[in-house]
């Protein structure tokens, strides 16, 4: 498991993606989980975004063919190391298969102790 790190390609990426009808806060998400780097820049994007947000999950349903052509529009344009980005997949903890989760201790245990 890695730690992502905003990259300066994530404010232009988030416009970019925010123009497909996504909330601002939903499109920073999900540039940082397709562009973020970590910190050595071994990892590029996650494949799985977490949360606990029905709406951007729902959103994100709607929404992932466009967003998926505009990235595809994007990526002749974008640095070399960025074009093997992917958009990340966008679901509750509960839904992400365990062996996505190796490394991440009890996340799994109970999908109800989630719940606030």
């Amino acid at each position: 498991m890695s730690i992502l790190m905003r990259c300066l390609l994530d404010k232009t990426a988030a416009r970019r993606i925010m123009k497909a009808l996504l909330t601002r806060e939903d499109a920073a998400v999900l540039a940082l989980g397709t562009f973020g780097t970590s910190r050595d820049a071994s990892v590029l994007g996650a494949h799985f975004v977490a949360t606990f947000d029905q709406p951007m999950i729902n959103n994100w349903r709607m929404q992932q063919a466009p967003i998926q052509k505009r990235l595809a529009a994007m990526r002749p344009h974008l640095r070399p190391s960025y074009r093997a980005a992917a958009l990340p997949q966008v679901r509750r903890p509960e839904h992400i298969p365990e062996e996505s989760l190796s490394g991440i201790p009890g996340l799994h245990e109970d999908p109800a102790s989630y719940e606030a």
